[in-house]
């Protein structure tokens, strides 16, 4: 019999890594499976969902621009596509866990995905815990494995170092600001697209569409200092993230910024004094400043 491992994270990103790590460390690709929140419509727009109907769900087997979008999941593991989820919205899907969805229509429904998870082994609790994460943004990835406490370890260890959450700590702290428990009625009416209250630069939409930019900014305030963008760039790409959560929708910096530090310094993200500005600037940069108004904002010279 197999025992299932579960990690969920704050960012798509840091679920890549860990997936990726599985593959290198010896786990088959087989076993692995990935489901992950696409409030923004970024990854469906490559092609990976047929219908934009909350109340139904799609799918498509992804092409090569859907591969390049996701990081090269594509190519790590099986059955890529894209649903909508009643309940939780749009997500991304890749590995076993999506052919179980689509089956037997379970995933029609919010309550498919649960059930899918319970059946893998997961307790019910649990289950909720990780379909409410995914309706906040979050991203889940499981590993089946043989009761081997070497391989069981193996697993665990890749997930802590990419940053997942303790999801039972995470659910205490969704209690503590009024959650009471996971509802797959919640947001079942809504758009795919959160209703984010701000106005994006026109003709951008993806993290991609503003690297050009975010690399500017870079090269403006760091680019003496020794360092390359690849060391800033998930500073820019979790500033990107949060200004496209619907939590903060209706927040300003000063509302967020003290969470925003917990969750990045609890990922291991680095120092945060050393990040904040760059965390800032892409904020502003989606809340719809200008590149000089964000540089400004931000205490940085304008990248324009």
């Amino acid at each position: 019999m197999k025992k299932i491992i579960v990690g969920y994270f704050d960012q798509y990103t840091q679920a890549q890594e860990a997936v990726r790590s599985l593959v290198d460390t010896g786990f088959s690709r087989s076993d692995i499976s990935l489901v992950a929140s696409d409030p923004t419509g970024e990854y469906a727009k490559s092609g990976a969902v047929t219908s934009m109907d909350p109340n139904t769900t799609s799918y498509t087997a992804a092409g090569a621009g859907t591969g390049a979008v996701l990081g090269g999941i594509g190519g790590l593991l099986v059955g890529l596509g894209a649903l909508a989820i009643p309940g939780i919205g749009l997500v991304i899907a890749a590995g076993p866990i999506v052919t179980t969805l689509l089956g037997a229509g379970v995933g029609a429904a919010a309550g498919g995905l649960i059930g899918v998870l319970i059946e893998a082994g997961i307790p019910e609790d649990e289950a909720q815990y990780y379909a409410e994460g995914l309706r906040r943004g979050g991203a889940v990835v499981t590993v089946s494995t043989q009761q081997d406490e070497m391989m069981i370890e193996r697993a665990t260890n890749i997930f802590e170092r990419n940053g997942a959450v303790n999801i039972d700590r995470r659910a205490d702290e969704w209690r503590r600001s009024g959650w009471t428990g996971y509802d797959p009625n919640v947001g079942s009416q809504a758009a795919p697209t959160p209703l984010i209250q701000y106005q994006r630069t026109p003709g951008f939409d993806t993290f991609d569409d503003y690297e050009t930019d975010f690399r500017n900014n870079f090269t403006t305030t760091y680019g003496t200092h020794g360092y390359t963008y690849d060391r800033y760039e998930p500073a820019y790409r979790y500033g990107y993230t949060l200004a496209t959560d619907e939590r903060y929708r209706n927040k300003d910096w000063a509302a967020i910024e003290a969470e925003a530090r917990r969750d990045w310094e609890k990922n291991n993200q680095g120092v945060w004094e050393d990040f904040k500005d760059s965390i800032r600037y892409a904020w502003d940069r989606m809340r719809g400043y200008s590149a000089a108004e964000a540089s400004a904002r931000s205490g940085k010279r304008s990248a324009a």
